[in-house]
């Protein structure tokens, strides 16, 4: 396997923004891992990229690097793990995230990558856990807060976005930040991500639609 080659490919991607995907300390954690998991993540890679999702994964490579090196201290790679050396990782994380959401969050990152390699028998669905719906309550906002809002962020439609998304649906912060357009049904008005739906009002679903190349070119630093 030529690193040099992969390295130079590596470091020259970019998401459609126009920043690189891939910073010098990820490529070196990339290469700490064994052969096999190297290659294994550059075939996900490359599929990735030829489905023009490419955004998402430096949105997913965290959690997804976090997994290979789990497994690969476990003498395992992705194509020979047991579902066995899958709960003994998400047990291990069951306490490390703070929330059932953050842990929700890691399966639906960890999901699409298992997904790829087809693996017949592992299941990460039965880790999903309830998300708490129980929030401290707030003051409600009046008509004249919203519209007050609104007319703050005309300009800005990525703080529009998050305001309306925060307004109209149970998502949090973070999984706002994290939402890419695959997550979008146009045709339903309906945003789905770690579990949770969303059907959104017309207009706010023509408003993303119209800005989606603003609010989805990379992830929102929240």
């Amino acid at each position: 396997m030529d690193r040099s080659s992969i390295r130079k490919r590596l470091v020259a991607l970019k998401g459609k923004n126009g920043k690189p995907l891939f910073g010098s300390d990820t490529i070196d954690r990339l290469f700490r891992l064994p052969e096999q998991s190297l290659s294994d993540y550059l075939s996900y890679l490359n599929y990735v990229e030829s489905t023009g999702n490419i955004n998402t994964i430096q949105t997913y490579r965290s959690k997804q690097l976090d997994f290979l090196e789990y497994i690969s201290h476990r003498n395992c790679d992705i194509k020979n793990i047991t579902q066995s050396v899958v709960d003994d990782y998400f047990k291990k994380y069951d306490s490390i995230d703070k929330s059932n959401g953050t842990f929700n969050t890691r399966i639906g990152y960890i999901k699409p990558f298992l997904e790829f390699f087809s693996l017949d028998g592992i299941d990460v669905n039965k880790f999903t856990k309830p998300v708490d719906k129980k929030v401290k309550k707030m003051k409600r906002l009046s008509a004249k807060n919203i519209s007050e809002a609104r007319y703050e962020f005309r300009n800005d439609a990525k703080k529009l976005f998050v305001f309306e998304m925060i307004y109209y649906t149970e998502f949090s912060m973070t999984e706002i930040g994290e939402i890419q357009k695959e997550h979008i049904d146009y045709s339903s008005r309906s945003i789905s991500y770690c579990g949770k739906e969303s059907v959104l009002p017309e207009k706010l679903m023509a408003f993303i639609q119209k800005n989606e190349s603003i609010l989805f070119d990379e992830s929102f630093d929240m």
